[in-house]
Formats: structure tokens, sequence, C-alpha cells
């Protein structure tokens, strides 16, 4: 499909402009590093102040470039091949779902990582097409923790639930999520564990309510405990943040993790 022909779907066309400057490369003392060992971040978001601080955040650690809409974003991707790009899920030309679904089909395998960047809840942006979702406004520990483990897996992975489509499209799940409210525990690396509570639940997936900042591509674990006190140990890998809590996709469950959990939800039916 021609950008022309994305044009009915996506809205306005975007089309290759120059690209802009590059820009944050220099280091808080003044002196500008190598870029040679750095990876490349594009940064698009038409809000300059917010661009700024992002960049701002970002640029001691990487090479940034930035673009104000999705067309200068195409650009710069096409001819600059950044390692990740940090999109805001609403540019004026295209939304941030349709800006991933361009650079994917303009790009093929090419195609970056794409963490967006949404000022509602990550779960309803989020599609097979992006790396991980954050909600704004970002702690820069949040964005830079969350840049790294992205960049170090390189891979967008594939969550067990998509987000609702555009046009109010039916939300394509492979498990049913049910509500809940299920006391939790989960623990990030060697930290111990942290009190929270489920909020949704199915075989694949969890919704964790936690004010404690987990950037995506982490792994955890969790201890969940069921009604009459059946407890289980569930590791995962978080796939989007949000303000109120992070999305975890399950790992491969033992046998009777598995039917204890999947008796627990057949109750909830």
């Amino acid at each position: 499909m021609s950008v022309q022909d994305n044009h009915k779907a996506t809205g306005p066309a975007l089309s290759a402009r120059q690209p802009p400057q590059v820009s944050g490369v220099w280091s808080p003392r003044g002196r500008q590093r190598s870029s040679s060992s750095r990876h490349t971040i594009l940064i698009v978001d038409a809000d300059a102040q917010r661009r700024r601080e992002h960049t701002a955040c970002v640029s001691e650690n990487y090479v940034v470039i930035e673009a104000e809409d999705g067309a200068n974003g195409l650009a710069e991707c096409s001819g600059k091949c950044p390692a990740i790009v940090v999109a805001s899920s609403s540019l004026p030309d295209a939304n941030g779902n349709a800006f991933a679904q361009l650079l994917h089909k303009t790009l093929g395998n090419r195609t970056p990582p794409i963490l967006l960047l949404t000022d509602t809840d990550p779960e309803r942006i989020w599609s097979a097409q992006i790396a991980g979702a954050l909600q704004l406004p970002v702690e820069p520990k949040l964005l830079l923790d969350t840049v790294a483990a992205i960049l170090q897996k390189r891979t967008s992975g594939v969550i067990e639930v998509e987000a609702p489509a555009q046009g109010g499209r039916k939300r394509d799940r492979r498990h049913s999520r049910w509500p809940v409210e299920l006391p939790v525990r989960f623990a990030v690396g060697n930290a111990g564990p942290t009190e929270a509570m489920c909020a949704n639940l199915s075989l694949g997936g969890m919704f964790v309510h936690t004010d404690v900042p987990v950037p995506h591509g982490q792994s955890v674990r969790v201890w969940l405990t069921l009604p009459e006190n059946t407890p289980i140990m569930l590791s995962g890998i978080v796939r989007w943040t949000s303000g109120g809590g992070i999305g975890i996709q399950h790992e491969l469950l033992g046998a009777h993790d598995t039917y204890t959990l999947s008796e627990f939800l057949a109750s909830l039916r």
C-alpha cells in the first residue's frame, strides 16, 4: 500500500521530507562524546517542550534524532536507521499505531522497535506492532530503563492480548481476561517482594495495580493467592506500563498451576 493509499485509513498522508538536524548529543561537561558505540534513538513528538525533555533525558547515553510528526519520523527511519523509535501516540498526521503500521509496511524487517507514549491507558493502544507503551508523563528513570530493556531484547515480542483497535473493531484475545480483586506480591530481580493487587487475570497474563515503576521487558516473579488460600507462583514479562500499574505476560506455566488457574477462571464465568 502506498502512502497515499494509507491516507484513507490513517488520516493525512505521510510523505518523506527533509529530516531535521541531529540534536541532543552533548554531554553535561559540554564536550561532544563519540557516537560510534552508542545506539541512535528517534523521538517523534509534536510537543516541542516534551520532545526536548525526553531528548535531555536520554542524550547522555544515546545519539538522539528528532521529528515533529509521522512524515518526518518516516524520513528519519528510512535514512538513518535508528535502533529504537520513541513516539507520541498522538501525532499531527497519524495516531501512534497508524505510524507504527506505516513503518512496518515501509521498512519491513528493518523496522526498529517502537515505544509509544500515551496520555491514556497503555493497554488501549497496545498492538503486536509495538515493543511497549508508557503513560505520560514518564519519569526519566522509567523511560531510560524501558529503552534499555527494549534495546537489550531487540524484539517487539508478542503478547497474549491485543488492545482495542481503532474504529470499534473487536478486541482479539487469545485468552479471555476476567476482572478480579486478588492480593499479589511481585518481585523484580533480587529485590524483595512488593504487595499489590491483581485487577484482571487470564491464563496468559494479568494487570497488577502498583505505584512501583517497572520497565517494559523486565522479568518478574508473582505470587498470587486465589480464593480458599490456593497459592500460585508465576513468572512473567512486563509488556506495558501505565500510571496505575503493569501488564504482565505469563511465561510457561506448569501443569499444576495451569489446572489450578483454569479451574478458578472457569468459576468466574
